[in-house]
């Protein structure tokens, strides 16, 4: 990693605070040497030529970017993988270029090094091919050209390496020539005419000129030469990335040939290259095919012999090329099953964001193990999802990612103040400046997430020390702390328990701890175990349980409790009796309003996250920073509409993120507003300080930003015999608090229908209520639809009786 007072790199800033790599400045030479030393980045093509300046800016940013890693490729096929570091060692296994292994301990020119081998067998014949990858899942998922599943088997090993057979750079590449230079045998095979037509195929930037009569920008050339297997393209709009793809695909169509084999005589047989294009849109299917018929009337040379547009857009070339446009069904939950089956030596993702993980995952990415040498290129304008396409780009090493923003176009200054207007400042951060911005249907906030990270480990064994200095033990029980734990039941997920522990003092939540109970034989069992034994451990107040899968072992844990407190009293487990709470989601929930002291009800799920979201918040919700589950669900947690009633339905950007580690935080969460708070069902109504009657006389509104309005309201308090605030021998809760009433209100009667989540989705096809509210009126409300029916639905009830004393 670069030091804080050397820039590696040289990135370019625009008007908008956004930075972006300037790939053709050319890094300086003591920059690149210290790079070849400690990492092994490549400077060399494999026909021995300098690599471009771009290559090398490409592998400093990549190792800039992952250097926490201790992850590396072999960069050389059929690397010795040797039991001990001397050249005569015992060899262990050998090595494919490309494949990752994990370095352990580093001696000279030796690397300790541990890696696994994952092998695909297809189950009807073990005469088919062996297929590697560095995906197990992906690779369960794939087929045997033959249509059988594969048997997938997982070795790992442990060895030694040549430190010079390992590059930190994991992108399979050939890397970019400084100068595109024909082979000696071919320089004097061919007259220098010949040459220079060579060289127009070999130089890609050549060809577009030559050939199509087109000038690239400078971001359309670095797709157009980058020999990188795996390249994702995080361009804003009007940057040209779908004419840069186009241009990128003709040029493989046109001057590439697929070695097959060899024929009957022995002789190498060649192919033309074949495309698979893939879009969530027939539109832009249609786009992308009709920039390319463009293209090729540019160029009588170029023959088409086929063009049809059903079942779906083809054109094949007379060179036997073939390029072929599907929609991914995105849209109908079809899961890319037009794209099962089909072969392809070069895919093209376009709008990426924009489509299903599940159909890149099970049906496109499966082409490129069954076929090692298909490239893949994906391209998007970020949507704010955090799915395939952000990991992509964000956090796999094994992909090289081109971000540019749309300031990089020439006439920017032409069309700003347009794309300035179009939208609000998030829709121009996402959809000009490529920005991964906040996702606008997350429930949770990254910001928010952002600060509940906190750097503990579950369970550390050293105090943890907060930014006022003070001490906090998150390894045992605190005297005083309140704790809780939540339980969510999944057959397929596993069991997840989460322990959270109150601070009285800041009344701040910290999740002290976390444990996963896998899904493998006797999982409710041990589920069980581990309950009693944090039951132990912490002592919760209470211990709220997902009902929706977990009313057996509800019982179970009942009896359980209720036979320890018959044997012995001061059996941990007996607390469950009192302990233990069951919380079904899909019910309704009832709570205290604290405005009325009345009993409300709502929806059960809703109150769930709600609560949680409030914590975030408020900032009063830590969890380890080391848990990157949490923050992953926290984040793939969305809202997926509003239902008639008004109540927000939530669901998941992923569901191989899932979000069940989050389910049981939430039920972890939710005791201390049931139990503990002003709305707790069981606990003694609070009188609002906003609407009190005494006798004849009412306080309306108490003033509680100065001391007069609450020492008038004070002076009117019943006193019993000791001078303390009380009515009928029961004490009352006074509190002067400025906003208090305003809080109350904001929490109780819009608990869940006037909440935030309420107003996420403006494309709701669902109906949104109005609520008109007042403690002099009847409340109110009324029923709006996108398109108004002839009748006004109103609902009335008689207003809250007042609370006296």
């Amino acid at each position: 990693m670069a030091s804080a007072n050397e820039l590696p790199l040289r990135m370019v800033e625009n008007e908008y605070g956004v930075s972006y790599l300037d790939y053709w400045s050319p890094p300086s030479p003591k920059v690149v040497r210290r790079y070849v030393e400690d990492y092994n980045i490549t400077t060399i093509t494999p026909s021995g030529q300098d690599i471009s300046p771009a290559c090398l800016n490409c592998q400093i940013s990549q190792i800039e970017r992952y250097h926490d890693s201790n992850e590396y490729a072999v960069r050389r096929p059929k690397t010795a993988l040797r039991q001990e570091p001397v050249k005569d060692g015992k060899r262990l296994a050998e090595l494919r270029k490309g494949q990752l292994v994990t370095m352990l301990q580093r001696k000279g020119i030796w690397c300790k090094v541990q890696t696994t081998t994952i092998r695909g067998q297809c189950i009807e014949d073990d005469q088919h091919e062996i297929v590697y990858s560095d995906d197990r899942e992906m690779l369960e998922q794939s087929a045997c050209p033959c249509g059988s599943k594969y048997r997938v088997i997982s070795e790992r090993q442990e060895g030694w390496v040549l430190w010079d057979s390992l590059t930190f750079f994991k992108c399979p590449c050939s890397f970019i020539p400084d100068k595109y230079v024909l082979p000696k045998q071919l320089q004097k095979e061919l007259t220098p005419e010949e040459q220079e037509q060579a060289l127009v195929f070999l130089d890609p930037i050549r060809w577009v000129r030559e050939w199509l009569g087109m000038e690239p920008r400078e971001n359309q050339k670095l797709n157009l030469m980058c020999t990188c297997k795996n390249i994702v393209l995080r361009e804003g709009r009007r940057a040209g990335k779908t004419w840069g793809e186009c241009m990128t695909v003709l040029h493989y169509l046109l001057t590439t040939e697929i070695a097959e084999g060899t024929d009957a005589d022995g002789n190498l047989v060649f192919r033309g290259p074949e495309v698979l294009v893939a879009t969530p849109f027939l539109s832009q299917i249609e786009l992308i095919f009709g920039i390319i018929d463009k293209m090729v009337a540019r160029n009588k040379e170029i023959k088409v012999v086929r063009r049809v547009k059903t079942p779906f857009h083809t054109i094949e070339f007379s060179n036997g090329a073939k390029i072929e446009g599907f929609t991914t069904g995105s849209q109908s939950k079809q899961e890319a099953g037009t794209v099962l089956g089909q072969a392809a030596d070069l895919i093209l993702l376009d709008e990426v964001d924009r489509m299903d993980s599940s159909d890149i995952i099970r049906a496109i990415r499966p082409i490129q193990i069954t076929s090692p040498h298909v490239r893949m290129m994906a391209s998007s304008t970020p949507t704010g999802k955090r799915e395939w396409f952000y990991s992509r780009c964000m956090s796999d090493p094994r992909f090289k990612e081109f971000y540019f923003p749309s300031t990089i176009i020439s006439h920017w200054e032409e069309v700003k103040e347009e794309a300035e207007a179009e939208g609000t400042q998030e829709f121009f951060l996402q959809e000009y400046m490529a920005v991964f911005t906040a996702q606008i249907s997350g429930v949770y906030q990254p910001a928010y997430i952002a600060a509940a990270e906190t750097s503990y480990a579950y369970n550390q064994a050293h105090p943890y020390t907060d930014p006022d200095g003070r001490q906090i033990n998150l390894q045992l029980r605190n005297s005083g702390w309140k704790y809780t734990m939540g339980v969510d039941w999944n057959t397929n997920a596993g069991t997840e328990i989460v322990v959270v522990g109150m601070d009285p003092l800041t009344m701040h939540c910290w999740v002290v701890d976390v444990e996963n109970i896998g899904k493998q034989d006797w999982q409710q069992t041990k589920a069980i175990e581990a309950i009693f034994k944090k039951n132990a451990k912490w002592i919760p107040d209470y211990i709220y349980v997902d009902r929706g899968y977990g009313t057996q072992q509800i019982e179970v844990m009942q009896r359980m409790a209720l036979e320890a407190a018959h044997m012995q009293n001061n059996n941990p487990a007996a607390l469950l009796i009192n302990s233990l709470y069951s919380y079904d989601f899909g019910s309704k929930i009832e709570y205290r309003d604290p405005m009325t002291g009345g009993m409300k009800k709502t929806n059960a799920k809703a109150f769930l996250v709600e609560n949680s979201v409030r914590r975030f918040e408020e900032g009063r919700i830590h969890y380890s920073a080391r848990d990157p589950f949490l923050t992953k669900q926290l984040l793939n947690y969305i809202v997926d509409g509003i239902s008639p009633a008004g109540v927000p339905r939530y669901g998941m950007n992923s569901l191989q993120v899932g979000d069940h580690r989050l389910d049981a935080l939430n039920l972890a969460l939710v005791p201390f507003r049931l139990h503990l708070s002003d709305f707790a069902p069981d606990g003694i109504p609070v009188t609002s300080v906003g609407f009190t009657n005494f006798g004849s006389r009412i306080a309306r509104s108490i003033q509680t930003e100065n001391g007069d309005g609450f020492d008038e309201f004070l002076a009117n308090v019943p006193r019993n015999k000791n001078g303390a605030p009380a009515f009928g021998g029961r004490l009352l809760r006074i509190l002067n608090e400025p906003g208090y009433v305003e809080k109350k209100m904001a929490e109780g009667y819009n608990e869940v229908n006037m909440s935030r989540t309420a107003k996420l989705d403006e494309y709701s096809k669902d109906s949104v209520q109005e609520y008109k509210y007042g403690w002099n009126s009847d409340t109110e409300w009324k029923e709006k639809r996108k398109h108004a029916s002839a009748k006004v639905v109103r609902r009335t009830h008689s207003k809250p009786k007042r609370r006296t004393f």
